[in-house]
């Protein structure tokens, strides 16, 4: 919010993105256009939709933030609310509700809002609520795609109730999508880009990989695609969904969040978010959130700067940032890897 008022504190000036205002300001939402109908929108629908009537609703964009805040607040304190009576108050106090990932980058995005609707949808998987699981995880590919990658785990994990939770996962995401989909600017344009279509950058793994191949004179996109595409293929469907049979449902969906982490080529700091809850509803160690959460504080400090402030020479301190940020970068697939060892440990 205080970004969107220009009023932020200088020495936070490199610290100035918010994806939340950029869907104001830059995506054509501002002066009451509609998502989809008016302009081109490239989040999923229920995030175009929500977006566009705070865009008719709000006179400013700090009260279109605001109006985004607030939901954000909501949904972190329910969540909250959620694992603290699944896990207890303690667990969730130090895996959520003081997670050095919440306080930096809820309001980047929307990420809390799929992130509490995945957690919400693993609590109700495991007291035999498939149905409600199901419509969570819908609900939450439709405002980010990721949530669909648990659908199979708790179709497999299920014992009974499969067929009404595919029935209505699939007749939410329908009635979702569709008014996006058959509208001017249709949604599938930016779910494709973003599902195959982007290259892997800076802030991801798989881009330090691209960006050497490149360097080497090699195709490194192209390859990085193909790489991580078969990569996340065969994990999932070799190791995650075949265990979701005997694992616990949040474990099956946790283990299905860290496959897509590791192999995704877009991995915005944002995205630990989908995981933090599951550091409270699974066994995973504090040592692997530690070193996560380091990594993710690493990466906040370091690729904000350099990515939104004009050096004038790329020597010094840039250099020294990027060298931490690639560091970063590393040590985070490092505690997905851990967390991946502890949960496949803990079925």
């Amino acid at each position: 919010m205080l970004v969107a008022a220009d009023a932020l504190p200088e020495a936070l000036r490199p610290f100035t993105w918010s994806d939340l205002l950029a869907t104001y300001v830059t995506r054509g939402i501002e002066g009451g256009r509609l998502p989809y109908f008016d302009v081109a929108f490239e989040y999923p629908p229920l995030v175009g939709y929500v977006a566009g009537v705070f865009g008719l609703v709000a006179t400013s964009r700090v009260g279109y933030v605001a109006l985004w805040a607030a939901v954000i607040v909501l949904a972190s304190g329910l969540l909250g609310v959620a694992i603290a009576r699944e896990a207890g108050p303690r667990r969730t106090l130090g895996a959520w509700a003081l997670s050095p990932q919440l306080l930096l980058y809820a309001g980047l995005n929307v990420d809390v809002l799929p992130a509490a609707l995945v957690a919400g949808a693993a609590i109700a998987a495991r007291h035999s609520r498939p149905v409600a699981s199901a419509t969570a995880l819908a609900v939450g590919a439709a405002t980010k795609l990721f949530p669909a990658v648990a659908l199979p785990a708790l179709a497999l994990g299920a014992r009974r109730g499969t067929i009404g939770a595919a029935t209505a996962f699939v007749a939410v995401i329908a009635v979702l999508f569709l008014p996006a989909v058959a509208a001017a600017h249709s949604v599938l344009g930016g779910v494709a880009y973003y599902a195959t279509g982007y290259v892997a950058g800076g802030v991801a793994a798989w881009g330090l990989l691209a960006t050497a191949l490149a360097g080497i004179g090699l195709p490194g996109p192209e390859i990085v695609l193909v790489i991580t595409s078969a990569g996340l293929g065969a994990t999932l469907l070799l190791l995650v969904y075949p265990a979701s049979r005997s694992s616990d449902p949040a474990t099956a969906f946790a283990l299905a969040i860290v496959a897509l982490l590791f192999w995704t080529r877009l991995y915005s700091p944002q995205f630990s978010l989908w995981l933090v809850p599951f550091f409270a509803l699974t066994p995973l160690r504090r040592r692997t959130f530690v070193l996560l959460s380091a990594a993710d504080v690493a990466v906040f400090l370091t690729a904000s700067p350099l990515t939104l402030v004009r050096w004038e020479s790329p020597d010094g301190l840039p250099s020294l940032l990027l060298g931490v940020l690639a560091a970063a970068v590393a040590l985070r697939h490092v505690a997905l890897i851990l967390a991946w060892r502890e949960l496949r440990a803990s079925r």
